[in-house]
This record gives C-alpha cells, sequence and structure tokens, in this order.
C-alpha cells in the first residue's frame, strides 16, 4: 500500500509512484495507492492500467474523522499564518495536520483491504509526529522524510511523547537527513536510500533536443542554459543571477518553474552575455520538463552551503543524459556526482562565472570517460567538455543483500539491519536456518525482529546445521535475486567501504572485474572478555542497535587467520553468474589483482560462542552434523585452548592479533596495506591435519 500526501504537482513523487507501483504489481502484490490530496489525471489512468486501486477520498469512518480534522487544523495553520505574529506557530498547525492527513490514509487503505496492509509507505512522510501517525493508523509502515523544514515546539514535542515510534521505519534520501532525523529522534529506526528514480533508458534523443528547440523558439545550434524548478530559498540564486551577470561569452537561459524572484530575472535579462532569457512559469507536467531539458545544452545546480536535501533535478541530469553544473553544497552529493557531473565551490559567481564559460565554448555533448577521476579538492573545470551521467555514476542502484540469517540474537539483528540499510541496500535476499537446538519461538522472534525493518525472509529451512546448508540456502537465494551485483554477507559480519558503496562497484565495473574482495577484521571488547551486548529500552539511549555494537567491541584485530588459522578472505559483492565456495571466502578464476579492500567487521566472537564451539565440535565428530572436512572442528578447538590458556577471555595485548581501536565509521589508517599485504601472503592450510597445524 502506497501513500501521497503531496499536493498535485510537487515533487518527484509522481515517477517514483508509478514504478514502485508496476513492480509490486509485477511481484503478484495487490496494490492500493492512496493520494487525499489529489493526483493528476494522467498518473491515475496510468496507475489504473496497471491494475492498481486509486483511492483520492477518505473512506471508513476512522479515515473519514481524521481527515476531516486534518483540514480544520490546515485551516487553523493558514489563519495563523495571516494574522499572528509568531512565525513559527503556523508550521506546528502544519506537522499536526501531515500526521492526520497520514494517519487518514493509512485508515483508508485498511478499510479498503479489510485488513493490515502487509507493507505499508509514506512517499512524503512528515518530519514529526512518527508515532502518533502509527497509532492514529494502527498502521506499521515506511515513511519516506525527504527533508527537515521545521523543528518541533512544546505543542508537538508534547504530542509526539504520546505515541513513541515503534513499528516505524524512516527512509531519507541522503546522510544529512538522516542524521538530522536522529538527532531529533534518537529511537527511530532509519535508513538511507536514495528516491528520485534514475533510468538511463530515458536518454534524451537528438530528434527531441531539435523539437524542442523549435517550439521553444531557440537556435538549434546555439548554446542553452536550463535552470529547471522553483528558486526555494535553498537555492543560491544571487550567486547564479552574479555569475551570468560576469559572463564573457553570448548564451540563452531557459528558465522553467515556480517561484522565481523578479528583480532576479531582470537583472539576467540586463546582463551583457544573455541573448535571450526564456521563463517558463510552474507547475509543468513532465513532458514539458522533459522537453526544456531537451532543449538545453547543460543545467546548473546551484545551492547554499550545508543543504542535504536530495536534488530531483541532480536525477534528472541522471535520468536524461543532461551535462550538469553542480555547488560544491554537500559533501556527500559531490562523492556521488563527480564522476560525470563539474563541481564548483558554493557561493563562488566567479568560479561558477568561468565554468559556464567553459561549458558554453564546448557545448556539444561528448561521450562520459569513464576512467575519469573524482575530484578531491576544487579545481576549476577545465577545456573540456561537460561529461554525462552514464551507467557507472552516482546513481548506481545498490545491490539485493544475500545472507542465510541462523538463530542470533534479537539486538545483533536489529544492528545488522541498520546497518545495510545505512549502507544504502533495500532488497534483502535472506534465508531463515533454524538448527534442531534452536530454543522454541525463535522462528518467529526472527520474523518479527525483519518485519520492523520492513523485511520479509524469502525462505526458511529447520534442520541440522551441515557444512553445507548455509551454501546450499545462499546459492539458492542468488539464483532467484536477478542478474547484476549482489552483495553477501554472513549475520556477524558488517561490511564497510572506505569509498561508499556505489562507488566501489562503479570502480570494479570500469576495470573489468567480477568481484569485490573483503577482509575479516575481528572485533572483541576492550578486555578480550566475551560478553554479552543489551539493547536498552529505546528511551533509555539515543543509541542505536549499531552504535551501541560498535562500541561494546571496541577493538579490532587478526583472530581469524593468526589464532585459528583460518581463511579470512571474503567475496562482499560479486556478479550474479560468479559461483562463490563455502564460507563465501572465494571465487573460483575471479581473482581481482588489486583495488579497494571491503572492512568486514567481525562481531563473533560474543557472549555464547563457546557453547557455540563446543557443539560444533562434538556434532561434527559425532556425524549429527556433516562435514566436507574437520576444519570447522580444528578451528573451533584453537579458539577454546586459547580461552583455556587465558582465563577464558581473548588476550587483547598479544602483538600477532594486532588489536587496535576501530569503528564502523572510521577505517584503521593503515587499513589498505596491511589488507593487501595479507591478502597476498595468505594461503590456505590443508585441513585434513591435526588441531596443531
Amino acid at each position: 500500500m502506497l501513500v501521497e500526501r503531496a499536493t498535485e504537482h510537487a515533487g518527484h513523487w509522481q515517477d517514483a509512484l508509478t514504478r514502485l507501483a508496476q513492480a509490486a504489481v509485477a511481484e503478484s502484490h495487490q496494490v492500493v495507492v492512496v493520494t487525499l490530496n489529489g493526483i493528476p489525471a494522467h498518473v491515475h489512468r496510468e496507475l489504473q492500467g496497471h491494475g492498481v486501486h486509486v483511492a483520492t477520498n477518505s473512506e471508513g469512518a476512522g479515515g473519514r474523522l481524521l481527515f476531516a480534522l486534518a483540514r480544520c487544523v490546515f485551516w487553523t495553520a493558514r489563519t495563523a499564518r495571516r494574522l499572528l505574529p509568531h512565525r513559527r506557530l503556523p508550521h506546528q498547525f502544519t506537522l499536526i495536520a501531515r500526521c492526520l492527513v497520514e494517519a487518514a490514509s493509512l485508515r483508508t487503505a485498511r478499510h479498503l483491504l479489510g485488513r493490515v496492509p502487509e507493507i505499508s509507505v509514506i512517499l512524503t512522510a512528515g518530519e514529526a509526529l512518527h508515532g502518533l501517525t502509527r497509532t492514529l493508523s494502527g498502521t506499521p509502515h515506511l515513511r519516506v522524510v525527504h527533508e527537515v523544514n521545521t523543528t518541533e515546539d512544546r505543542l508537538v514535542r508534547g504530542l509526539g511523547r504520546l505515541a513513541p515510534p515503534r513499528q516505524v521505519t524512516v527512509i531519507c534520501p541522503t546522510r544529512s537527513v538522516e542524521e538530522e532525523i536522529r538527532d531529533r529522534f534518537p529511537a527511530l529506526v532509519t535508513a538511507v536510500h536514495p528516491f528520485a528514480l534514475a533510468d538511463p533508458s530515458e536518454r534524451i534523443t537528438s530528434a527531441e533536443r531539435l523539437l524542442a528547440r523549435r517550439a521553444l523558439a531557440l537556435p538549434e545550434t546555439g548554446p542553452v542554459l536550463c535552470l529547471v524548478g522553483g528558486w526555494w530559498p535553498h537555492k543560491d540564486m544571487d550567486t547564479m543571477t552574479a555569475a551570468l551577470e560576469s559572463l564573457t561569452a553570448p548564451l540563452h537561459v531557459i528558465v522553467a518553474g515556480s517561484p522565481t524572484h523578479p528583480a532576479l530575472l531582470e537583472r539576467i535579462t540586463r546582463a551583457p552575455g544573455i541573448v535571450t532569457l526564456h521563463t517558463l512559469p510552474g507547475p509543468l507536467a513532465p513532458a514539458d520538463i522533459r522537453r526544456v531539458y531537451a532543449a538545453g545544452s547543460f543545467t546548473a545546480v546551484i545551492r547554499r552551503p550545508g543543504v542535504g536535501k536530495e536534488s530531483g533535478l541532480v536525477a534528472d541530469c541522471a535520468r536524461f543524459g543532461v551535462p550538469l553544473l553542480l555547488s560544491d553544497h554537500d559533501t556527500e552529493l559531490t562523492r556521488r556526482v563527480s564522476p560525470w557531473a563539474i563541481v564548483v565551490p558554493a557561493q563562488d559567481p566567479a568560479a561558477l562565472a568561468q565554468a559556464i564559460d567553459q561549458a558554453v565554448h564546448h557545448h556539444r555533448r561528448p561521450t562520459t570517460d569513464r576512467r575519469r577521476r573524482p575530484r578531491t579538492e576544487h579545481t576549476r573545470p577545465d577545456a573540456h567538455a561537460l561529461p554525462q551521467p552514464d551507467q557507472t555514476g552516482a546513481m548506481i542502484v545498490p545491490p539485493p543483500l544475500i545472507a542465510v540469517i541462523g538463530p542470533v540474537e534479537t539486538p545483533l539483528l536489529q544492528a545488522w539491519g541498520e546497518h545495510y540499510r545505512a549502507l544504502g541496500v533495500h532488497e534483502f535476499r535472506l534465508a531463515l536456518h533454524i538448527p534442531e537446538h534452536a530454543p522454541a519461538g525463535t522462528e518467529q522472534r526472527l520474523r518479527d525482529v525483519l518485519a520492523h525493518l520492513g523485511i520479509t525472509p524469502a525462505l526458511v529451512e529447520h534442520g541440522p546445521w551441515h557444512e553445507t546448508t548455509n551454501s546450499t540456502l545462499r546459492d539458492h537465494l542468488r539464483a532467484n535475486a536477478g542478474a547484476g551485483w549482489q552483495m553477501i554477507a554472513d549475520s556477524d559480519e558488517f561490511h564497510t567501504f572506505s569509498a561508499g558503496l556505489e562507488e566501489t562497484i562503479g570502480v570494479a565495473e570500469t576495470e573489468g572485474h567480477t568481484v569485490v574482495r573483503g577482509l575479516m577484521l575481528d572485533r572483541v571488547t576492550a578486555t578480550g572478555h566475551l560478553n554479552g551486548w543489551c539493547s536498552p529500552a529505546p528511551e533509555a539511549t539515543e543509541e542505536g542497535p549499531r552504535d551501541r555494537l560498535d562500541a561494546a567491541y571496541p577493538l579490532g584485530g587478526w583472530i581469524t587467520h593468526r589464532l585459528l588459522p583460518a581463511d579470512p578472505r571474503k567475496i562482499v559483492l560479486a556478479r550474479s553468474n560468479v559461483p562463490i565456495s563455502s564460507g563465501n571466502h572465494r571465487a573460483p578464476g575471479h581473482h581481482p589483482a588489486h583495488g579497494q579492500v571491503a572492512v568486514v567487521h567481525h562481531f563473533k566472537w560474543r557472549n555464547g560462542i563457546e557453547t557455540d564451539l563446543r557443539r560444533r565440535i562434538t556434532h561434527f565428530a559425532s556425524g549429527t552434523w556433516s562435514e566436507t572436512t574437520p576444519a570447522v572442528r580444528h578451528e573451533a578447538a584453537r579458539f577454546l585452548d586459547h580461552l583455556a590458556q587465558n582465563n577464558g577471555r581473548i588476550d587483547t595485548t598479544d602483538p600477532t592479533l594486532a588489536f587496535r581501536p576501530v569503528t564502523l565509521h572510521d577505517h584503521p589508517p593503515t587499513w589498505q596495506d596491511e589488507a593487501d599485504q595479507i591478502l597476498t601472503d595468505w594461503r590456505p592450510t590443508h585441513a585434513e591435519t591435526s588441531p596443531e597445524r
């Protein structure tokens, strides 16, 4: 069930709504779309064409009551804005009204379906009262929060305390927005994933460009800058105007959207380098926006420093193949798009003017050099034409995560899911394996944890933990996950990538690699004791499960290959057609010779591991569980011997194990050198030997 409370012409939600609905229908789901604030006729027709039920009126007694209350509160907000000098009070009423609309929409969907929807998503959710929406609607859901426009005052904060945000997950399109949300609502489960969709198949054709210029009465060959979207406060149109006034080359400009600033438009019109200025007031239909991009030679997205919300305009450039000038207002966005966009310092009219001048002189649309290295500092654009985004740029779709989950403790699974959501993963292909020794109710407990994260396991198996069990389940998941890149991880493995997930995949594709390597970094407590770690109630801490896990095991070192010695290598990413060995250690025949090595934070050495290892030794030795080699038993015996020699703890002072403080957020400064050396030198030991091998 998809909810959209945005107004008819707001943002990029229309495209995301139709695509999500179409994808859900293709997977044989019953889909209901609720848009109580209206929906354009062409979107309505498209959704109905896919077999989607569209509701534009509130239904059921609860839905109608909540929507009526929402309209009253919206009226109060508008009246307060006109009559009261207090600038913040109207915003507080607006937050309450949005919450009521969301709850009314969810209640409407429940009434239409006759049950609680399996998955509910609010595509443009309010930035507050997350738990109250859940309480009023009685519906667990995912919320996409695009930006934080205002903070809670006493009234809204008091309402929020009435309903803690349980069974609610907030999806943020950027890490900056997530940080704002987490600062205000520490108990919320959050994840980062882009919202604006970018499909390279939508590229603008040469024929479209010619027709668009004729329709807008523009010359067929002259350079044209298009500025798309309203001139909202987060956009730095003062800098853009000053840059256009300083141009040395002639340029045509299209301004498409509303609102604009009449005084700035007048200055642009009078600028000596501007040949013509075309204004197209908004709101514009998607076809009109595409025509504007088609008519332009390039576009610019110039924002004020520190603006961290997602830019749908940048996604447009990736979709349509439009060369882009971008201000360096957000370091994360700069990192993502620098391989295919020209980045200029924020609030620097001279640098922007120079970049536009050079784009004017080289306004032809070249192909992108995939070997182009990302910029690491501010430089003036060189005398090359603007590159276009390609399929290896910032809009790579995160791969599905393949994992087999055993009877792990609830906080670990919560932290694991939170970690990979934050990494950008949105598709989880999971199998639950419940061995015979697991307590009754384990399957339901794991299902409940995953459901809270918005994840449904693809399959469940009960039975012995044979050495081949995980590989068999993993390969089944991989075979059904579709073509392309796949991420592979165990439930105690937390992958991190120094260059980010998308850039790591982009580099692998550029280099022609089919796998990405990782190396296990074993995480232990500060004293080496095998402590458990608790998951306090959300009200008792500002940290999420992942941060608590990270703090509970603050040291990282080399237990796996130096103490056991076992294989520390991991294949963390692989193309779907690449076979992977047991334990995800190798991909026979696929050996990338260089490149970044992912850190595989290995949280295996926790409370309960002693019992688990003794069980493995007993069951494998007796034949209760089948094994292919005695390696697993021998490695377990070595670890237990180490504990016996060190009073039941891991010796964190042993220089061979090289423990040092680490976190999930910061890579050890010597990581790449250490990892390269280990991966070069390490060789497997014959498994048939004794525990002293």
